[in-house]
């Protein structure tokens, strides 16, 4: 089982609530550097959509939480393995 893929969710879920949560604390600034090192220099005020941007902080926090179950449930399904496999040698 390959625990680097439910780990790359939860690291790519962070991204884009860490962007959102940028996006919400300078919702009344007239121009704002992007966050993430962005090639665009900045967001001309009402651009943002904080109706938007809380969803994508909800959807974030969501996806954040099954990839986390995903990354636990295959910890256990490896762990029973390796439980397993110790008997199984006595």
């Amino acid at each position: 089982m390959d625990l680097s893929i439910p780990i790359t969710g939860m690291r790519d879920a962070q991204r884009r609530m860490d962007k959102a949560a940028h996006r919400i604390a300078h919702v009344n600034t007239i121009d704002f550097p992007n966050v993430g090192g962005s090639t665009e220099a900045t967001t001309p005020i009402g651009r943002v959509d904080l109706n938007e941007e809380i969803v994508a902080t909800k959807l974030s926090q969501h996806a954040f939480l099954a990839n986390a179950n995903v990354f636990r449930a295959q910890d256990q399904l490896i762990q029973q393995g390796i439980d397993i496999l110790r008997h199984g040698e006595r």
